[in-house]
């Protein structure tokens, strides 16, 4: 009986981290932008986006000395954090008003544990690709992209993103999706043109 009850509780803590969408500070995708900055002011909004830079957020030349640049930094830190991971860079879309796409970028070593927080909030990812990364000099990299998948949206953490050093995060909604594979096909017609 004491194990029915435990394998149990198990199933419905793991259903409840199932059952959780994918959000940001506890706003999911569909969300308004008003309900967007009112969970996250340090963004800031204009047209259909929404960008935080941590070099705006806390300039190194702020005025104040170190101790005011450090509490303002902790300030940054805390209202961007995602998985445990400091944010250096985030975008947010919004189509039709409603949170459609998040794009963050961390320090490489905040990108692990963004990661292993991912896995322990929604569980295995649906693909895990390790296959390593190398830079112009040919000197390789570890490197992963796991990948979650709720309904039509999906989550990518990447160990690596753009440059060596920096992991990122990418949640897309199904409109988000959608409107990136329209822009794709738009570009693939125009580049069939350019012969």
């Amino acid at each position: 009986m004491k194990n029915l009850i435990i394998a149990a509780a198990f199933a419905a803590c793991s259903l409840t981290a199932l059952a959780d969408d994918f959000s940001y500070k506890g706003v999911s995708l569909g969300a308004s932008m008003e309900q967007f900055q009112a969970a996250l002011p340090l963004y800031q909004c204009k047209d259909d986006a929404c960008t935080y830079t941590r070099d705006s957020c806390a300039p190194t030349y702020m005025r104040g000395g170190a101790a005011a640049f450090e509490q303002k930094l902790a300030e940054c830190r805390e209202g961007t954090s995602f998985g445990g991971g400091m944010v250096t860079y985030g975008r947010a879309k919004f189509i039709d008003g409603k949170f459609s796409s998040l794009y963050l970028i961390f320090p490489i070593a905040h990108a692990r544990v963004v990661g292993d927080a991912l896995e322990e909030k929604y569980g295995k990812p649906a693909t895990i690709d390790t296959k390593p990364v190398k830079n112009r000099a040919g000197a390789e990299f570890d490197n992963w992209v796991k990948t979650w998948a709720k309904g039509d949206s999906d989550l990518v953490a990447r160990l690596r993103a753009s440059q060596i050093d920096e992991g990122s995060v990418s949640i897309r909604s199904a409109a988000a999706k959608a409107e990136e594979q329209a822009r794709q096909q738009q570009q693939t017609k125009a580049g069939a043109k350019d012969f």
